[in-house]
């Protein structure tokens, strides 16, 4: 009749007046069904021009060659915030602590430029830490979510007992290696 759940929270409804009681065990002994959302968007690509164009902010912002810039322009993708499928244009580039000192530095100035085209940064999905930040913009149906990954080669040997931060400032600039993506996509019905 209860499951274990159900046992540990009508325990902590015994330590209550008999009032609640009643209360607990109603709530928790007949819950109500819930119903699963079932989303009928799915995404698609930035517009072609709308993908060049990121892609044309990324060489600016961050110096460098079209050459470096590799670019997708239709790779399976998933909101897993909004929980929907899909598929989305992709620019990938790499670079090393030699150009940027962090991964915040690298950020910096792709923010800058979708801020300056009218991209409204979201704060659900957003992350940040020490290999690592996502950061996700929408305009309209349109979303773009930005991921920077750290790495440090294997031969940097870097202590189990140790903060990951510290091997980051104890190996040299060029060591220090920066995946950087842009996805770009568009909510369709």
């Amino acid at each position: 009749m209860f499951n274990k759940n159900t046992s540990v929270f009508l325990l902590a409804c015994l330590g209550v007046p008999v009032c609640f009681v009643l209360t607990c065990i109603v709530g928790f002994a007949a819950p109500k069904p819930v119903k699963k959302l079932v989303s009928t968007s799915k995404l698609e690509p930035l517009s072609q021009t709308a993908c060049i164009g990121i892609r044309d902010y990324v060489v600016g912002s961050l110096k460098k060659k079209p050459s470096e810039i590799k670019l997708e322009s239709q790779i399976s993708f998933e909101d897993t915030i909004n929980k929907v499928k899909g598929t989305a244009c992709q620019i990938t580039t790499q670079s090393t602590a030699k150009s940027f000192k962090s991964i915040a530095d690298v950020a910096k100035p792709l923010e800058a430029i979708l801020i300056k085209q009218e991209w409204k940064e979201e704060k659900s999905g957003a992350a940040d830490g020490s290999e690592g930040k996502i950061m996700r913009f929408n305009k309209g149906n349109n979303l773009v979510l930005l991921n920077i990954e750290s790495s440090l080669p294997k031969d940097v040997k870097c202590a189990a007992d140790v903060p990951i931060d510290t091997c980051y400032q104890n190996a040299k600039p060029e060591q220090i290696k920066y995946k950087i993506v842009l996805t770009g996509t568009r909510t369709t019905r």
